[in-house]
């Protein structure tokens, strides 16, 4: 099956809604995709909606933003609920927490002079999740900067004088939770970020990793499929599309490999079935 199964929408910091999302994948035959916005599933039900429409099998999921020794990691979780949840909870916290880092990056932006209408900010919120690429695009909309990657280079990356660092959660708490609400929890493109912790996170309930990323070699695609298959993991794979514009991160430029969503489907209902006999759900 051609599954592009990490892909980012407007619910976080991707450009295209959840239906133009689905219907971009359609026209390019790809058969399912992921929605995983970062810690919001706001999109879920848009894409749900328009993928019935389109006959696109779209698998409900999350990326969580978690920090280890200052390391940050990423973890997916798929096939998580669409209905109240302790991960709906969790993630509620989360959302709040990055509003209030906004709050903190704007008045910094302030006390250097810079002026951000709080306006054009706020109605960011109405899609799910507020991040720095947001604030970034409203510096790029009042001439502030060029580009939202000059925002970054110059205010709002680590260093920069208008970055706040993000509340931490641990990459074994994003595990636990996605685990307690019936969802398969993957680790995210691990030669980014997180490689060494594969081992210790698969002992302590991570059941996937993702093998095929943009931002991965052949060579480290070949390692991790490799070390999945060691410790008995889902390997699993995708764009991160944010914007269908950037070369090599377009919707279903990078697969996951075949067996994926059947795979993660069944490591889904052994979750769910274990959660149901012992009475958490």
């Amino acid at each position: 099956m051609l599954a592009d199964l990490h892909i980012h929408t407007k619910a976080s910091d991707g450009t295209l809604s959840p239906a133009e999302v689905v219907r971009t994948a359609a026209s390019r035959g790809i058969e399912a995709i992921a929605i995983a916005d970062h810690d919001t599933m706001a999109g879920l039900q848009e894409a749900l909606v328009e993928a019935a429409r389109q006959n696109v099998l779209v698998i409900p999921a999350v990326e969580i933003s978690t920090t280890m020794e200052d390391e940050k990691i990423h973890i997916l979780g798929y096939h998580v609920p669409t209905g109240p949840s302790p991960l709906e909870h969790f993630l509620q916290r989360m959302r709040v927490e990055r509003e209030v880092r906004m709050c903190k990056m704007v008045e910094r932006l302030r006390a250097l002079g810079i002026s951000v209408p709080e306006h054009e900010l706020t109605k960011h919120l109405s899609d799910g999740s507020l991040g720095r690429p947001h604030l970034a695009r409203v510096l790029v909309a009042h001439g502030v900067v060029a580009s939202e990657k000059e925002a970054f280079d110059k205010y709002l990356k680590e260093g920069r004088p208008a970055y706040v660092p993000r509340a931490k959660v641990t990459p074994l708490q994003a595990v636990k939770i996605l685990s307690a609400s019936g969802a398969v929890p993957v680790l995210a493109h691990p030669g980014i970020g997180g490689a060494r912790l594969l081992s210790w996170l698969s002992a302590h309930g991570l059941l996937g990793v993702e093998v095929n990323h943009p931002e991965h070699t052949v060579s480290q695609s070949a390692m991790y499929l490799s070390e999945a298959r060691r410790l008995h993991l889902v390997a699993t794979g995708g764009s991160d599309c944010h914007d269908d514009a950037t070369p090599g991160r377009r919707i279903g430029e990078v697969l996951a490999p075949r067996d994926a969503v059947n795979h993660l489907r069944a490591l889904h209902l052994h979750i769910r079935s274990h959660i149901e006999r012992d009475g958490a759900i």
